[in-house]
């Protein structure tokens, strides 16, 4: 898991954490959502397990508004029909995150592709300028990267050696 942390904010040790530790906050906090979040997800999600995203993607779905977890369900019911989305699913974080992982799994392009920002013909992440463009798109992805790079450095902060994701309490509404 350190690997995120030097592959998203360079490997300059103390600053390296310093910087994650920013971009955490920043979306905890309800702050806006750079580009560079979506940049981050991209990143991130190449790099951990499963069980990490789902934890990951329960806490960004946390933090966001009912109207926003209910417009992200609608994305989804859009984008990948029927397809892993249950008859009268909600939208609450868990079943959300759980969701998010069977696109980011399963669908091209990951779960940036519903939001259009699949993969290019090369295999690389193309579209993004579509995502970069959807606010909704910003705060889910970064979400998701900022409670994976969160479950990193907390993974470095503890000597435990198992997937644990400390999460805040749910409530606090990210606006975009």
């Amino acid at each position: 898991m350190d690997s995120i942390l030097s592959d998203l904010f360079g490997g300059q040790g103390g600053n390296q954490e310093q910087q994650a530790r920013n971009f955490v906050q920043q979306f905890e906090q309800g702050g806006n959502v750079s580009d560079q979040a979506v940049q981050h997800y991209q990143q991130a999600a190449q790099q951990v397990p499963p069980d990490v995203y789902q934890r990951a993607a329960e806490q960004a779905f946390a933090q966001l508004s009912p109207q926003q977890r209910e417009q992200f369900l609608q994305t989804a019911r859009q984008q990948v029909g029927n397809q892993g989305i249950v008859s009268g699913q909600t939208a609450s974080p868990d079943q959300l995150a759980k969701l998010a992982t069977q696109i980011h799994q399963n669908q091209p392009g990951g779960l940036a592709s519903i939001f259009g920002g699949g993969q290019s013909q090369g295999g690389q992440g193309g579209g993004l300028q579509h995502v970069f463009s959807n606010p909704l798109a910003k705060v889910v992805l970064g979400g998701i990267a900022a409670m994976a790079v969160k479950h990193a450095l907390d993974n470095r902060s503890s000597s435990s050696s198992g997937h644990t994701l400390k999460g805040e309490p749910p409530g606090q509404n990210i606006t975009i």
